[in-house]
């Protein structure tokens, strides 16, 4: 036996750290430093993870600079739409900051199939202005959800082994730690002027089984803003960011290093890959064909892979265009191939588990010296609601010596590049790291950003706070897949894995 499926890597909550737009800058300082604090404790105790608004705007913001279908660059170059995304990249935390499961709901591929479907069915293609601006929030929310699985399963996961203070500590919360760390690096940002369809949102909720108000959605979209104002204030205070690279200096010393997989500012090619697939659902290609979001190695880049398979930076990553069911992770469907064509015994890693897209692939011994590897995709792989995969793919790597530029390892059946470095497959560039092209120091962090939010009390504030805080800790991820839209309101989304 050479193959092990193990269970989910992930914390219970895919996300912390959200929040108010406040009533002065002094309530906004509590605010954030008590979210943060109280992430600390979480995140202690094994519950709090993922990426900080501002590194989900930034990483959604910068998907759209790699978009390559023309009509959807289109669509997201109208200032109107963009302000919809960035509203959708920042939905799904709403849930969080005051208390309600819809925030975990809207982070999953099945959830949003649900609004894919509704906006297909509703409004076309062609788009109306309404359409439009639904169809970028769902971006938005989709860009969010991908981005959490790609940080927490590649980044996250260096950082519990290369940080010493990686269980927690004073300020334990490595969610907003690196969020200011990004920040400091990228540049200003300022969140969108809020807007969210709470009517249609609160509507397909309870078709999911899951019941919550209009007024509700509202209250966590004004939220949310609180974590992007309180990490653009302190991305400039040098005693903040003393301290904590003093806490986690490999986790903050690497959220701008582009050969690190999962680093956020490499994540804008893959989720701008899954933007693209979601354009083709909305256009009626639900099948299972679509290429690779990505593959990622250590170094950045395919060549001189790490041998020491009790290290992370042994492992090889990718991410499908779908959600995956767990079920269909086996020897069959995905094989890993050696020297003399002999099987290497690897763990195979869903990340998030049911419905995510991210698996590890860590080998059970260390891999062979000066080897080439090839990794093969095929049926029965499947999505949460049952499609097998089309046709296969395939990418290699090795732990030998780079060869020239040029020479680029891998292919999928569509023909389109696979395990270029760190890159989503088919970007422009070989072995270069995780591509990050348009992305330099103030990034497009803000560049259409606009001031808004609710003008809301403190009272109101600590309290939503309380509410946050309480949800963080409960919060998790289910263990049943959606195998069809039909059982969205049979589910039970209090004890995912």
């Amino acid at each position: 036996m050479v193959f092990e499926l193990i269970g989910t890597g992930g914390r219970e909550s895919s996300c912390a750290g959200t929040g108010l737009r406040g009533a002065g800058k002094e309530a906004l300082g509590l605010f954030a430093g008590l979210l943060i604090g109280t992430a600390g404790v979480t995140a202690a105790t094994g519950s709090a993870r993922a990426n900080g608004n501002y590194t989900h705007l930034w990483v959604a913001q910068d998907a759209v600079q790699h978009v390559e279908n023309a009509e959807l660059q289109e669509l997201l170059a109208a200032p109107e739409w963009y302000e919809a995304m960035r509203n959708g990249a920042n939905f799904p935390d709403g849930g969080y900051a005051v208390g309600d499961g819809y925030g975990e709901m809207g982070h999953w591929e099945p959830f949003q199939t649900l609004y894919l479907e509704w906006i297909r069915d509703t409004y076309g293609p062609p788009w109306s202005d309404e359409g439009k601006r639904h169809v970028a929030f769902l971006l938005g929310m989709a860009a969010h959800g991908l981005t959490d699985q790609l940080f927490d399963g590649m980044y996250l996961e260096r950082h519990y082994v290369f940080d010493e203070n990686s269980t927690g500590g004073e300020w334990g919360n490595v969610d907003g730690v690196t969020d200011i760390c990004f920040a400091a690096a990228m540049g200003p940002m300022q969140p969108p002027e809020t807007w969210v369809p709470a009517d249609v949102m609160a509507e397909l909720f309870a078709e999911a089984g899951h019941e919550v108000t209009p007024q509700t959605i509202e209250m966590g979209q004004s939220l949310v803003a609180v974590a992007v104002m309180y990490t653009d204030d302190k991305r400039t205070d040098e005693a903040t960011l003393d301290k904590y690279m003093e806490l986690y200096p490999w986790a903050c010393g690497h959220v701008d290093d582009p050969t690190v997989p999962g680093s956020p500012i490499s994540l804008g090619p893959p989720v701008a890959r899954y933007m693209e697939v979601l354009w083709g659902r909305l256009h009626g290609n639900d099948g299972f064909d679509q290429p690779l979001l990505g593959a990622w190695f250590s170094k950045g880049m395919p060549y001189e892979q790490p041998r020491d398979a009790g290290t992370p930076d042994s492992w090889v990553s990718f991410a499908m265009p779908r959600g995956l069911d767990k079920g269909s992770l086996t020897d069959e469907s995905v094989t890993v191939v050696g020297p003399g064509g002999s099987a290497h015994p690897v763990t195979l890693q869903l990340y998030y588990g049911n419905d995510s897209h991210l698996v590890n692939i860590r080998p059970k011994e260390d891999w062979a010296k000066e080897a080439d590897y090839t990794v093969t995709l095929s049926a029965p792989l499947a999505t949460w609601n049952g499609l097998a995969l089309e046709g296969t793919r395939t990418f290699e790597f090795s732990t030998g010596a780079a060869p020239a530029i040029g020479d680029v390892r891998g292919s999928d059946d569509d023909g389109d590049a696979a395990g270029e470095g760190n890159s989503a497959v088919g970007d422009d560039t070989a072995g270069a790291g995780n591509s990050a092209s348009g992305c330099s120091a103030g990034g497009v962090g803000g560049m259409r950003g606009g001031s808004g939010g609710a003008n809301l009390g403190v009272v109101l504030l600590l309290a939503s706070l309380v509410a946050g805080a309480a949800a963080v800790g409960r919060l998790t991820r289910r263990g049943t897949p959606w195998t069809a839209k039909q059982r969205c309101a049979s589910l039970d989304f209090s004890h995912r894995p």
